[in-house]
């Protein structure tokens, strides 16, 4: 029984350094969205993960 008080006591520990490892990855700020606001306006860009890959319509289209 003392292993699952422990593993459930510690899992918000885990998840929130999961979290840091993933936004250290990324490159991305950890906060709210008061926070990530307030950083983009400080610095004039975007602090959350975009879509991967090319933008929809990217290429250009073909004059048949």
């Amino acid at each position: 029984m003392i292993k699952k008080s422990i593993k459930v006591t510690l899992t918000p520990l885990f998840q929130l350094l999961e979290d840091i490892r993933q936004a250290t990855n990324k490159g991305l700020a950890i906060g709210n969205d008061d926070f990530f606001a307030d950083i983009e306006s400080l610095t004039g860009r975007l602090v959350v993960e975009g879509k991967r890959g090319r933008p929809v319509g990217w290429r250009k289209k073909k004059n048949d």
